[in-house]
C-alpha cells in the first residue's frame, strides 16, 4: 500500500453534517478527504425537518434552546449561508410573493401544543422572549391540528398552547443540493463514498476504496460525524465507548391520506406526536398528505401492532376521522437528546462531534461551530 499526496483534513460520516463540514473546510483553503462508509449519504436519512423532542416539556431549557433555532426567521438565518443557492422563505402573509419552485423553503407555521403539560408556564416563557403565544380552546384550538375534523354539536375538549412563526425546512433539497456541490467541488479520488475498513493513523488514515487500498497523510487529523450508524465503527477503533455515545431512540413517520384539504400554516403536536401538511417548496393548491411523526415506545418494534393502534387512537380520537389509510411509513434511529452544545469529544488530529441527526438546522449550528473551534 503506497502513501499518497498529503490532504489537510479527512471527514468521516453519512448524512449531511461531513457535507457542511467539507464546505466549511473548503472555504478556508483546505484539501479536504471525505469518507463516507454508506454507498449512499442520505441512506439513513438522518435528518428532520424540525426537532421532535420540543414535545417533552416546551419549558426545559434544551427545548427552549431548540426553540430558539426553530423560529423562522432564526433558522432562514442559518441555513441560507450554508446552502449553496437560494433558500426561499414562505408563509401565509407572503403566499403571493415570486419564489424561485426549486430552492429549498424554509415555511412558517404557528406549532400548536395540545395539553402540553405546565402549559401556562410555557407560555410565560415564551413571552418572556417576545415569541408571542396564545392560548386557544375548544373548536378554535381543534382547527389549530391539520386533519382535524368537527363533529356537529361536539365541543371538542381542546386547549392549545400556540407559537406563531416557528420553521420547517425542505430537508430533501437543502442536504441534495449541499451534496452536488461538495461533489463538484472535489475530485473523485477525495470523494468517497462506501469507504471500507476506515482506520486513523498516528500521521493520517487507511481505507479501501472499489476494493483497493488507500493510505492519505493528514496534515490536521481526522474529524467524525457521529449518527447511530457510525456507532459501531467508532466503537470498534477505539474511538468511543457505550457510555461515550448518545442513546438511539426509533421514530415512525407516517403519512397518512385526508380526505379534506389540510391548512399547511399548522402544526399541532399531541402528546409526543406531530401532524403536519406534508409539502415541497411553497404551499400551492390543496394539500391531502398528513405526516405523522411518533417515537416508537421502549419494548415496542417499529411498524408493530402496538404503533399501528397508537396511530389509530390518534386519528379517530384527536382528528375524529373515522377511517384512514396509510401511504408511506419511514422508520428512523436518532439519538435520543439533543446535540451536545459543548466541546467535542477530541481535539487535535482525531476529533468528533457527537449527535450529528436529527433537526436539520441544529445540525448546522453544531458543524459551524465544530469547524469554528478548528484550525483557521
Amino acid at each position: 500500500m503506497s502513501l499518497e499526496r498529503e490532504r489537510d483534513v479527512a471527514l468521516v460520516g453519512t448524512g449531511l453534517a461531513p457535507l457542511l463540514a467539507a464546505q466549511a473546510y473548503l472555504r478556508k483553503g483546505f484539501s479536504v478527504l471525505l469518507l463516507n462508509p454508506e454507498p449512499d449519504f442520505f441512506g439513513e436519512d438522518s435528518e428532520l425537518p424540525m426537532d421532535p423532542t420540543v414535545a417533552v416539556d416546551p419549558r426545559s431549557p434544551d427545548v427552549l434552546k431548540s426553540l430558539e433555532l426553530m423560529r423562522s426567521e432564526k433558522m432562514a438565518g442559518l441555513l441560507g449561508p450554508e446552502f449553496p443557492g437560494s433558500l426561499e422563505s414562505w408563509s401565509r402573509e407572503n403566499a403571493s410573493s415570486y419564489f424561485d419552485p426549486k430552492a429549498p423553503f424554509v415555511r412558517s407555521r404557528s406549532w400548536n401544543w395540545v395539553g402540553a403539560p405546565d402549559a401556562d408556564g410555557a407560555f410565560l416563557e415564551f413571552e418572556a422572549r417576545g415569541w408571542r403565544p396564545q392560548f386557544t380552546e375548544g373548536l378554535a384550538s381543534g382547527r389549530r391540528i391539520p386533519g382535524f375534523t368537527h363533529k356537529t354539536g361536539e365541543e371538542p375538549p381542546f386547549r392549545a398552547l400556540s407559537l406563531p412563526r416557528m420553521g420547517d425546512v425542505d430537508v430533501d433539497r437543502y442536504r441534495n443540493g449541499v451534496l452536488e456541490f461538495v461533489r463538484s467541488r472535489l475530485d473523485a479520488a477525495d470523494f468517497v463514498d462506501a469507504a471500507g475498513l476506515i482506520e486513523p493513523t498516528a500521521d493520517g488514515v487507511r481505507f479501501y476504496q472499489s476494493g483497493t487500498p488507500r493510505s492519505v497523510r493528514l496534515k490536521h487529523g481526522v474529524r467524525v460525524f457521529h449518527t447511530p450508524r457510525l456507532g459501531p465503527w467508532m466503537q470498534s477503533i477505539g474511538l468511543a465507548g457505550p457510555r461515550d455515545l448518545p442513546a438511539v431512540a426509533s421514530w415512525e413517520e407516517w403519512t397518512l391520506i385526508s380526505r379534506d384539504p389540510l391548512d399547511a400554516s399548522q402544526l399541532g403536536i399531541v402528546g409526543d406526536a406531530f401532524v403536519w401538511a406534508r409539502c415541497e417548496g411553497a404551499p400551492v393548491g390543496p394539500i391531502h398528505e398528513l405526516a405523522v411523526l411518533m417515537p416508537v415506545l421502549p419494548g415496542e418494534k417499529p411498524a408493530s401492532a402496538a404503533s399501528f393502534m397508537r396511530l389509530g387512537s390518534l386519528v379517530q380520537r384527536i382528528l375524529n376521522w373515522d377511517r384512514f389509510s396509510a401511504r408511506d411509513l419511514r422508520q428512523r434511529r436518532l439519538s435520543a437528546r439533543l446535540p451536545r452544545v459543548d466541546s467535542p469529544a477530541g481535539r487535535g488530529r482525531l476529533a468528533w462531534l457527537p449527535g450529528c441527526d436529527g433537526a436539520l438546522v441544529a445540525i448546522v449550528e453544531e458543524v459551524g461551530r465544530f469547524c469554528a473551534e478548528g484550525e483557521t
